[in-house]
């Protein structure tokens, strides 16, 4: 399709460029996750590689999604937006760490970010839930949100659970 087709066709009907866009777009994602699905074994690393703003962790969440819903597995995508430099985060990090042990001493977290915000701020982190932990993930959420909030009520905790199974 030429620009002043795209143009013409914009001008038209915006709204069925977008979702003849989204549509494929999802169809994309299912099919990436169906490729990942298909060939884990002999390539368990899969790049998504694109300049800032692409697009990449949008797509990386939706496929972890896809694979989630389609295959009943947790498939874990990984970008790594850590900052390491940052004096407040590593000390909320320390602090997060020392403070999930009080739920549960064989907890541990990754990936921690913050956000901060005029209101409040987001603390958004993994935690590992061994299988000695019997909580469910909304229970353990709810656990680690309530002493993190004792620490600090503008503390918002922004939490995936992750179960570790050995």
């Amino acid at each position: 399709m030429t620009t002043e087709q795209l143009t013409s066709l914009m001008n038209a009907d915006s709204g069925a460029v977008m979702e003849r866009d989204f549509l494929y777009y999802r169809e994309q994602i299912v099919k990436a996750a169906e490729l990942i699905s298909a060939h884990a074994e002999e390539r368990p690393v899969v790049l998504l590689a694109g300049p800032s703003g692409s697009g990449k962790t949008t797509t990386a969440l939706l496929i972890e999604r896809e694979l989630e819903q389609k295959l009943g597995c947790e498939a874990t995508i990984h970008m790594d937006p850590i900052e390491t430099n940052n004096e407040e985060v590593t000390r909320l990090r320390m602090l997060v760490s020392r403070l999930v042990k009080e739920v549960q001493d064989d907890l541990t977290i990754h990936d921690f970010r913050m956000v901060s915000g005029k209101t409040h701020t987001n603390l958004i982190f993994d935690v590992v839930a061994p299988h000695t932990v019997t909580l469910t993930d909304t229970e353990l959420k709810a656990r680690l949100t309530e002493v993190i909030q004792r620490e600090n009520p503008q503390y918002f905790a922004v939490i995936r659970v992750d179960r570790s199974y050995v």
